[in-house]
Formats: C-alpha cells, sequence, structure tokens
C-alpha cells in the first residue's frame, strides 16, 4: 500500500532513488507546483524491460539507484564561500519501477509519479 512508503525492514518498503538538480531553489518548486516532468531525451524508452517481461521500458521520469550517478547530473550551486552538488533522494514504489536490459544505472517511472515521494534534499561540498 501507500502507506509503508518509509517502513523499514518491510516487504512492502519503497525503493530509494536518486535524481541529480541545478537550481534546487526553482526544481524543488517546480516539483512541488507541477510534479516530475519527463526528459526530453528518453533514451531507454524502446528497451527491453527487465521487471516486466514482454513490455518496454516506455517514456518517463528518469531516476537512479547511484548517488554517485545522480552527482554527474547535479550543476555546483554556489553558496557563500563553497559550491555544492545538490542530489534529491526519493522513495519510489517498487512496482512502478522500469529498468532497461541494457542499462542497469538508471530507473525509469512511466507517467504522473504519483508513487514517487521526494524523501531528503542532499548537498555535498565540492
Amino acid at each position: 500500500g501507500c502507506d509503508n512508503w518509509i517502513e523499514k525492514n518491510s516487504r512492502d518498503e519503497w525503493c530509494v532513488a536518486y535524481l541529480g538538480i541545478s537550481g534546487p531553489k526553482q526544481i524543488i518548486k517546480t516539483i512541488i507546483d507541477t510534479g516530475f516532468k519527463e526528459g526530453f531525451r528518453q533514451s531507454l524508452q524502446d528497451d527491453d524491460d527487465i521487471f516486466h517481461p514482454g513490455q518496454k521500458v516506455g517514456r518517463g521520469v528518469y531516476f537512479t539507484p547511484s548517488i554517485e550517478m545522480a552527482e554527474q547530473y547535479s550543476k555546483p550551486l554556489e553558496f557563500g564561500d563553497y559550491n555544492y552538488k545538490t542530489v534529491l533522494m526519493v522513495r519510489v514504489k517498487p512496482e512502478k519501477i522500469r529498468q532497461s536490459a541494457s542499462n542497469d544505472s538508471f530507473w525509469v517511472v512511466n507517467g504522473n509519479c504519483d508513487e514517487v515521494r521526494p524523501y531528503r534534499i542532499l548537498f555535498k561540498k565540492v
């Protein structure tokens, strides 16, 4: 169910994923106002989905299970005398995750992402 998205050690625990962001104030406001939006590239949409045999990954929002990969998509933010990479940590309902058979670096969530929950904003000094 949707009530146990943050439970620990539950069979239904939602998966942790990351999204590298640039301009966190604007991006976070957009996510709050209009939700997550599909990117324009959609490079995995025609790949076979390993979690849903016989189906394609399809169009959707790209997340990654790797914080290191998410950092690569974060443009440094200047704050005071320091620069920070910014990553949004989310929880994703496992049944909604699609993954390419040829690329395990990304998870794709189709549709409106109602079952993706923003969880934390992470900053890393660079």
